[in-house]
Order: structure tokens, then sequence, then C-alpha cells
């Protein structure tokens, strides 16, 4: 963007809490905030299994089956609690321990709980649940499943039924995304707290299905600096688009496109396509071989050639956009002319 050009998008730095901006913390961030809701009385497993139970209603008709799957951690415990809940509300729900009875504290009053609650223990699967809970492993994940884990993975992924994932699917690893082994396929996803990187890439969007946050009312203030965020924009953004009725093109920045060897134009105009689209008032390709005269979508697109290639450095204006080669002279994206001597720029394409 030129000097003093207006920004493109003013609203484009969203406050976290907002669904548009969504933070990413790291596990040690998840744990602190874990024990300070320890210390305060604050009853997280309480309020998930609420989340869970809440989700599944919209997912069911009261009679149809139910299966929570519970590991031996708290992820376990989630699902158990959230078993018990649903059984309260009069839901028919079984629950399987395939890995065997809880391990924490947390995890063994849930269990007591669905057992007093009316949830049945079930060895085996009795029938295909309409709806199953996975809740075998959390976040804190850093192995392979093993055998009996993979065995009961498998099962669930072979169900018709709606399959909810608690935080993570169980087998994913929630900062990497990788699968190791054998990983839950989610219809949906229900992740606590804050977004999970391993939900957004590598093996985690296939993995995790439709992902929902329970943000489970955790007080602001405890919070630090996020270290990522995962920006979620609606499918209609154009009501963030709205401008003075005097304004021109002019007005909202200019963007400048390189690239595009014979036969590989797609990308420049996927991107110059995107600058439209995101709020750019100009935008100019250069492309390193030219084979459009005029984009037919777009024919707003100013279409170039790339600037030549020079020992001399790269012109300002192309600067900050990868390019490459030119047969005359190259205007920048606003269209003032280069000079003869800046013509080279870098191309960063992987």
């Amino acid at each position: 963007m030129r000097a003093g050009a207006r920004p493109i998008l003013p609203q484009h730095r969203l406050p976290p809490e907002t669904d548009m901006n969504r933070p990413i913390h790291t596990l040690a961030t998840l744990r602190h905030i874990e024990t300070l809701a320890g210390q305060a009385g604050m009853p997280l497993m309480d309020r998930a299994a609420g989340a869970i139970a809440d989700r599944v209603e919209q997912r069911i008709v009261r009679g149809e089956p139910i299966l929570a799957l519970a590991g031996r951690g708290n992820n376990g415990g989630d699902a158990l609690l959230a078993a018990a809940r649903l059984a309260a509300r009069g839901h028919r729900v079984d629950a399987w321990l395939p890995l065997g009875e809880p391990a924490t504290d947390d995890a063994r009053r849930a269990h007591a709980q669905a057992l007093a609650a009316g949830v049945t223990l079930v060895v085996a699967p009795r029938t295909a649940p309409a709806l199953a809970l996975d809740g075998l492993f959390g976040i804190g994940l850093r192995r392979a499943p093993d055998a009996a884990a993979c065995a009961a993975i498998d099962w669930l992924n072979g169900i018709s039924g709606h399959r909810l994932a608690l935080d993570v699917p169980s087998g994913l690893d929630a900062w990497s995304g990788q699968v190791t082994g054998c990983a839950v396929a989610a219809t949906e996803t229900l992740t606590f707290l804050a977004d999970k990187p391993g939900l957004l890439t590598h093996d985690g969007p296939d993995q995790a299905g439709d992902v929902h946050l329970a943000t489970l009312d955790i007080p602001p203030a405890w919070w630090p600096a996020a270290d990522g965020a995962c920006y979620q924009p609606d499918d209609d953004i154009t009501h963030r688009l709205a401008r003075k009725q005097n304004a021109h093109k002019g007005s909202f920045g200019c963007v400048a496109v390189l690239g595009g060897a014979t036969g590989m134009t797609g990308a420049a105009l996927l991107a110059a396509r995107a600058a439209l689209r995101t709020g750019a008032g100009k935008v100019r390709i250069g492309l390193l071989e030219p084979a459009l005269a005029v984009d037919p979508l777009y024919p707003e697109l100013m279409l170039d050639d790339a600037p030549a290639p020079s020992p001399t450095p790269m012109s300002r204006s192309w600067r900050s956009a990868p390019g490459s080669v030119s047969r005359r002279r190259p205007r920048n994206c606003c269209g003032t002319r280069c000079s003869a001597a800046d013509r080279w720029c870098s191309t960063p394409t992987p």
C-alpha cells in the first residue's frame, strides 16, 4: 500500500473473544488455566459435561441410543459426566470403557455419577448408537494408541451414527495435527477452552469434522496473550466492506501480485481475486508469461507483464510481492511507472 493510503480493512484486527479471531494457546497455558480453575473451585468438567449434553440434544431425538466411549483420564471423565447429564434428562445412555477403569480422581467421580444417574455400563456395545461420544484420549496424548484403543477407534469409525469427539478426536495430536497409528474420524468435535492448532492443520481438518468451541466461561483476565489465532470469516463478508458513498477504488490501497510461468497462472489469479474480495481498491498482476488479456471472472483486475530480471535493486513498487520477467518497463500496482534502474524482483516460491 502506498504511503498515505487508507487501510484496506480497518476492521480486520478483531478482539480475541470474537468468533472471527479465536485465540490459540499452548498446552502449558491451558494446563495453567485448569490449575487456576481448580484453585478457584470452578468445576470445568461439570461445565464441559453440560456443553456436551446440550450439543448432543441438538443432534438426536429423545429415545435414540447414545454411547459414551470413555478412556481412563479426564477426557473419559468428560464423557462419563456428560452421559450422567443426558441420562438425567431422560436419554438412553450406555458407557463403554474399553481401556479399563478411570485412573484420575475426577474421572472416578464422573464414573460414580454416571452409574448413579442410570447410565448402563457395557463390556461391549449392545447396538449401533445414533450418537457416540469419543472420550478415549484428550489433548495430552503423546504416543500412538495401543491395540485395544485402535480396536475401539476402528469400531467407532465404522458406525453410521454421529461421532462427537470431545476436545480432539482420539489419536490426533492436538498440537501438530498428526495421526500416528489410528485416530477417530469424527463428524463433529466440541473443543474446550480454546482452539487447538492440531484441529486446523495437517490431518486435523479431515479427522475433526465440524469444530465447535466451548469456552467454559473462563474469566478473560486469566488468559495471557495468545500464541496464535484461528481466523474464521463469515461466509458473506460484504457487510464488513461497507464504504462511504463518496469513495473510489483509489481510496482503498493497491496490491501487486507477480508470478505465473507458462501454464501456471492460476496461483497468481487466485491471489489477485482474493485481494479484490477482501477489499483492495486496485489489483495488478504481473505475469511471467502473459496468457490472458482479461480475467473473465474479475475484469477489474489489471494484467501486465512482470518486471524483467536485472542486477539492480528491485523496484520499490513490486518489492513486497513475488516477481519475475517482463518485456517492457512495468507499472506499479497503482499505475506509476517504475524507474528504468529498478526492475529486479525475487520470487519466494517453495
